[in-house]
């Protein structure tokens, strides 16, 4: 079965490495093209966001290799977010600056039953 975490990249189209990635990535279970507004340049920014609900987020895995890499070379953190949420509830990484692009981390209580 092994350990999945939720996972979020979202990304200025300028990071052209990581969006070729993302966009011929087909194991997703969200993906959105959108744009926003630099809070400071007030210019339209043109985004890509992917969203996996339930993957396998391993290191030494080729996919999850290949986008790592790119997102290591990327040197304007604020050009993109990645958000990566364990099944352990401490397990959280925030690489970049996600919440540039509305994008913030919640948890909340919920029955189930």
């Amino acid at each position: 079965m092994g350990y999945r975490s939720e996972v979020l990249i979202v990304t200025d189209l300028i990071n052209q490495e990581l969006v070729e990635i993302l966009e011929n990535e087909n194991d997703y279970s969200e993906k959105l093209q959108f744009q926003i507004t630099d809070v400071r340049t007030n210019k339209e920014i043109d985004c890509l966001m992917i969203k996996w609900d339930y993957a396998k987020w391993y290191d030494g895995y080729e996919d999850v290799d290949r986008i790592m890499n790119a997102i290591n070379k990327i040197e304007d953190e604020d050009s993109f977010g990645f958000i990566r949420i364990g099944e352990e509830f401490v397990d959280v990484e925030v690489i970049g600056n996600p919440y540039d692009f509305n994008y913030v981390i919640t948890r909340k209580i919920e029955c189930v039953v």
